[in-house]
């Protein structure tokens, strides 16, 4: 499907071949990051791209669109992706930033869970 898009399209200037290889690798390893960090051969400009890309499900947009979306609660949501974390990186680096993100959310769904029971005692 990449390779239709990325053909049809007209991009001014042109991909070049590399370009559209860099980015099939990227796709291509977008849900199988464990291969990629196995991988010696993979450029770091992929890993950074799987990186950035999983580091969405860690921002505060994405997880609280995601707990709707998916119908999981907060807390249920934050610990699934605390027990992805280590194999859905592929760099020490982008597990330091989700790492970071999570105790982010930690905060929010703990302000979540007081506010939910304020406004519903029961």
């Amino acid at each position: 499907m990449a390779q239709k898009i990325l053909e049809a399209y007209p991009f001014q200037p042109a991909l070049t071949a590399s370009q559209k290889n860099w980015i099939y690798q990227a796709i291509l390893f977008h849900d199988r990051p464990e291969e990629l960090a196995a991988g010696g051969g993979i450029p770091a400009s992929v890993k950074v791209v799987c990186n950035t890309d999983h580091l969405w499900s860690f921002t505060h947009p994405n997880f609280w669109q995601d707990t709707l979306r998916k119908g999981v609660q907060p807390q249920a949501y934050l610990e699934n992706l605390g027990n992805d974390l280590d194999g859905y990186f592929v760099s020490e680096p982008g597990r330091q930033k989700a790492r970071q993100c999570l105790e982010e959310r930690a905060i929010e769904v703990e302000a979540w869970k007081s506010w939910t029971q304020r406004s519903n005692p029961l």
